[in-house]
């Protein structure tokens, strides 16, 4: 049994109790890079076990301590205070600081970091204890990345300008941008070195920012900065610089549309290049159908365009029939989305199956055989083709339609 206010841990004989503890930072303008992480406990702590006359041995052991939420490495723990207490009655006055030391490579903005610390305790005559127990003492905060960067995408047509900003919270030494293989230093830009590229008018919370005078194809792609601190090391943002190319001609496949009631067609529509990718959407009759289709993506690598290919699989029914078929494709060069139309027939019924009498023919050299093909319930007409060996005579042939008024 545990005394009270501890938790039995399962399937052992360990007992738990646990403090919430206050954290403190050693700079809170850079709270996820930090030297190291104070949490203090609070003052008079008793951790009292009513226990025979039994030895109190209570000693600092280990943490598990942990930065950012997606899992960093344990950190390791300093306790101030250890060592054998020999009494049943122990007070903690208090245990104060905590370190561990910071890990700025393993938080990411906005991580949660916690730091637990914990003291066992083992209770019971020398070489004879009684069971362990674990004082479990936590702190958690949700650490604020001190980089000014938004990663988000930017897309610009060819010749225009565009601004990359990036600054950081606090003190400074240089910083670069790195785009392909080649490093630009900032102060280089500002110092009017680098043509194309300048200052921008407002550097306010923007230290590093720096402005690309005419968009092209040489600057398209990632863009990284990096902004150095004496401190606390680099800290890294990075982005894509997303340079338009104008879509090619849509092509659609089949252009015109001839189906029965009831039959699932297939329809292609795609753009070979853009950049970046198009968005295509169908409509039939004012009428969105494009849950029906599937679009593939395809990057070029050297020219970083993409084709898109969208394919509706669509079971027409008589109402579609002299509707035109929508293939909409929407671009950040567009205006107004390019359509591309195709027109659409669905005949009233099918036909029925082909009819051939006789379907044995005997003949002699220069005998003349009369044979019928015919085709019920068909609309529109079908055309029939005779082969024999291969070759086509069905100019030896009369056709003849026959209309059902009925229908």
């Amino acid at each position: 049994a545990c005394p009270g206010g501890f938790f039995m841990s399962k399937g052992s004989s360990q007992c738990f109790k646990y403090f919430p503890g206050d954290v403190s930072w050693d700079d809170a303008r850079n709270r996820c890079h930090t030297e190291g992480l104070q949490m203090a406990m609070p003052a008079n702590d008793v951790v009292a076990v009513a226990l025979r006359n039994d030895l109190f041995y209570i000693y600092g052991e280990y943490s598990n301590a942990w930065l950012g939420a997606r899992g960093g490495e344990a950190g390791m723990v300093v306790v101030t205070q250890q060592g054998a207490v020999p009494r049943t009655n122990a007070t903690i006055s208090p245990v104060s600081p905590l370190w561990a030391p910071g890990q700025p490579r393993s938080i990411t903005r906005s991580s949660r970091l916690r730091l637990e610390v914990t003291l066992k305790a083992i209770i019971g005559l020398p070489g004879r204890p009684y069971y362990n127990s674990h004082w479990n003492w936590f702190a958690d905060t949700l650490c604020e990345e001190p980089l000014l960067f938004n990663d988000t995408d930017v897309i610009v047509n060819p010749g225009e300008q565009v601004q990359l900003d990036c600054g950081i919270i606090g003190n400074y030494s240089h910083c670069v941008w790195e785009k392909d293989t080649n490093t630009i230093k900032v102060e280089d830009v500002y110092d009017g070195i680098h043509s194309g590229l300048r200052r921008p008018d407002n550097t306010e919370g923007n230290h590093c920012g720096i402005v690309v005078e005419q968009a092209s194809n040489e600057t398209h792609g990632r863009w990284t900065c990096t902004i150095y601190n004496t401190q606390y090391g680099a800290f890294v943002g990075s982005k894509h610089l997303v340079i338009t190319v104008a879509p090619t001609g849509t092509k659609m496949s089949p252009k015109q549309i001839m189906a029965y009631p009831g039959d699932l067609q297939e329809i292609e529509c795609s753009v070979m290049a853009a950049r970046p990718a198009v968005k295509i959407t169908w409509n039939i009759n004012g009428r969105d159908i494009t849950a029906h289709a599937k679009a593939v993506e395809r990057h070029n690598n050297i020219d970083g365009t993409y084709m898109t290919l969208s394919t509706l699989h669509h079971v027409f029914n008589p109402e579609d029939d002299g509707q035109t078929l929508e293939c909409v494709v929407k671009h950040t060069t567009f205006s107004e989305p390019d359509i591309t139309t195709s027109h659409v027939t669905v005949f009233s019924s099918k036909p029925t199956p082909t009819k051939v009498s006789p379907k044995k023919i005997t003949a002699y050299p220069g005998d003349l055989r009369e044979i019928e093909c015919s085709v019920m319930a068909a609309t529109p007409a079908v055309k029939i083709t005779w082969i024999l060996n291969g070759t086509n005579i069905t100019a030896d042939a009369q056709a003849k339609d026959t209309r059902n008024i009925h229908d």
